[in-house]
């Protein structure tokens, strides 16, 4: 026995008009000093799970304010930006970015809090970096990502490319960048 469900084709046009309506509710737009502390936070609440939890889980804890700290340094000196995407005023998503000398920038500490991932945030964040590396004309993305969270081909998705990977004691780093056109 075979049963069709009939779907109105208004139903359809608003569930389409629904989910774009939510991509337009994220902002993306650079930091303000006083929410550094919330980045930071949301930074260690996004990698709660470290790669062994009785060797790094204590050290991950008194990071956090070192994290703090060096944000702030970064950011007052001028080494390096943060873009956040925002939700009604929430910050649900960040990533740090440095402008190196050699034409390129480098893409750092990209947070996302777990109930908003597979929305396509990571990749509004990414895509606006990318944005501004164009408007200064500069070559290239490089990143840095961990191979054992599958980060890799994620980036592969968006255009980025392996240049190599270093194997450490717990994980591997695969190093990546992308050709701005």
């Amino acid at each position: 026995m075979q049963y069709y469900l009939k779907i109105p084709r208004k139903a359809i046009f608003y569930d389409i008009i629904f989910s774009m309506k939510k991509a337009h509710d994220i902002k993306i737009r650079h930091i303000k000093m006083l929410e550094i502390k919330k980045v930071v936070d949301l930074r260690h609440r996004s990698f709660k799970i470290p790669y062994k939890p009785n060797t790094f889980a204590l050290k991950h804890i008194i990071r956090h304010k070192e994290h703090l700290q060096n944000a702030v340094q970064q950011i007052k000196s001028g080494g390096a930006k943060i873009l956040v995407a925002t939700k009604i005023d929430k910050i649900i998503g960040s990533i740090r970015y440095k402008i190196l000398p050699n034409q390129k920038i480098f893409l750092f500490g990209l947070a996302i809090l777990k109930r908003y991932r597979g929305r396509g945030i990571a990749k509004m964040l990414i895509e606006k970096v990318e944005e501004i590396g164009k408007k200064k004309k500069l070559l290239n993305i490089t990143l840095e990502c961990e191979q054992e969270r599958g980060l890799p081909q994620y980036y592969k998705k968006l255009g980025f490319k392996v240049d190599k990977t270093k194997k450490h004691r717990d994980h591997h780093d695969v190093y990546m960048s992308k050709t701005l056109k």
